[in-house]
């Protein structure tokens, strides 16, 4: 992700290690999603009878979705080490 504005972690605000598990959390759930969604069937078959070009759309909407869920894991990932890089520095960066 280009030019994130990661957090600038300090004794007066949240904690690193709050944030490091909640930012984990979330990013577990984004993968989790990921394989959730890559379990649902997906097939033309359900699409030809809505025209030609159905599934073409829904495999490019499909795609969005997934691109989306693994940007936000990228975003959380990135928290998440910023949060660890504190922790290891004595919670103050």
């Amino acid at each position: 992700m280009n030019n994130l504005v990661l957090p600038l972690i300090h004794s007066n605000g949240t904690s690193p290690d709050e944030l490091y598990r909640d930012y984990r959390a979330a990013m577990d759930a984004c993968r989790a999603a990921v394989k959730a969604l890559e379990a649902v069937e997906f097939n033309a078959r359900d699409y030809y009878v809505i025209g030609p070009n159905a599934f073409a759309s829904a495999r490019n909407d499909r795609a969005f979705i997934f691109e989306g869920l693994s940007s936000a894991a990228d975003y959380c990932l990135a928290h998440a080490m910023q949060a660890q890089k504190s922790m290891k520095n004595g919670g103050d960066l």
